[in-house]
Order: structure tokens, then C-alpha cells, then sequence
């Protein structure tokens, strides 16, 4: 199932069957229309809540895509590993900084 996670001004909600830029498009097609667009997102774990985001240009917002594709089989949300020229990098979860 393909998921991206938005975080909006320190929240993170979600949107379930769409990708990171589908989602990206999503807000560029809305506000190329006017000054602002309303963002269709679910917020919470298990049964989530529909709500709607406020966004514009000026809107600080994160677009994190958590898809479980065949290359993502070992992402785990929070932690996992950055490949680098010098040498794996881990980076740390929410909860350990």
C-alpha cells in the first residue's frame, strides 16, 4: 500500500493510496487556482480522522513518502539507514533525539 506522510506544522497526518508526487501535485494544481488550497488528509493511528489543511504558498510542509514497495521491504518508519560514499550512516528516531 502506498502512504505519504504530511507533516504540518509539527503534525503528522496521512493520505492513504497516493504518492509523494501525486500529492506534490495535488498542491501545486491547487494553488496555481488562487492563493490557498484546502488538503484532503487523515490524522491519527488505527482509525484515522478525516481533516483538511490550509495550505498555501507561504506553508511550511513536508512530504515523506512510506510506501511499501519491493525496495522498501526493510523501511521501517523512524529509523533506517542512509547509504553514503563514505559508509552507512543510521539515523535516529522521533524518540531518541
Amino acid at each position: 500500500m502506498t502512504r505519504t506522510l504530511i507533516v504540518y506544522d509539527g503534525v503528522e497526518y496521512t493520505v492513504a493510496n497516493r504518492t509523494m508526487e501525486e500529492m506534490r501535485d495535488v498542491i501545486e494544481t491547487g494553488l496555481s487556482g488562487g492563493a490557498f488550497t484546502w488538503l484532503e488528509v487523515n490524522r491519527g493511528e488505527g482509525r484515522a480522522t478525516p481533516s483538511l489543511l490550509l495550505v498555501s504558498s507561504a506553508t511550511q510542509i513536508a512530504l515523506v513518502s512510506e510506501g511499501r514497495g519491493e525496495d522498501q521491504d526493510d523501511f521501517e518508519r523512524g529509523r533506517f539507514t542512509v547509504e553514503t560514499e563514505d559508509a552507512d550512516v543510521e539515523l535516529p528516531s522521533e524518540g531518541e533525539i
